[in-house]
Formats: C-alpha cells, structure tokens, sequence
C-alpha cells in the first residue's frame, strides 16, 4: 500500500488522477516509441492532449492518455544523447 500511495503522489503532482482502487481488469498499459516529437505532433493534430513526464537522470520521456474506454496509457521514449531525455 505505501508503494501506491508514492505512486499517486507522484502522479498527482504530474496531473494524473489514480484512483484509490485499479480502474477496472487493466490499470494502464505502456508502450516504447522510437521518436518524441513526432508521437507529440501526432498527438496535438488529433486533439488529444497528453500528460508529460521525464524520468530524470538517464529515463524516458514520457506521455500519459486516457483511451475511450478510461484505460491509461503510457508511451515511453527512451533519452537519446542528443536530448539527455529532457521533456520537450
């Protein structure tokens, strides 16, 4: 339990809501992407607005969105040496 509850603070203070019990069969699910920018771009153009993180020191670059459905999902993108995984 004290993992999940420095889980949602953590969140809270990146603007994602979770809840005190898991959405529902599936929490969130979480997929790598080769390109930030482009993932954001296409994002913006559809409308769908994204909560952004970046694990620091060496992490990913992360967007956080809500399906249809209300199933979190999770885009990873890995630091490369020319951005030092800084959120853009």
């Amino acid at each position: 339990m004290a993992e999940r509850r420095a889980y949602a603070a953590h969140a809270a203070g990146r603007g994602l809501v979770v809840p005190k019990s898991a959405r529902g069969p599936v929490d969130h699910i979480a997929f790598d992407a080769p390109d930030y920018d482009a993932v954001t771009e296409r994002l913006e153009r559809k409308g769908v607005g994204a909560v952004r993180n970046t694990v620091h020191g060496s992490g990913p670059r992360q967007l956080f969105i809500e399906d249809p459905n209300g199933v979190l999902v999770e885009i990873n993108v890995k630091a490369s040496d020319d951005d030092g995984g800084r959120d853009g």
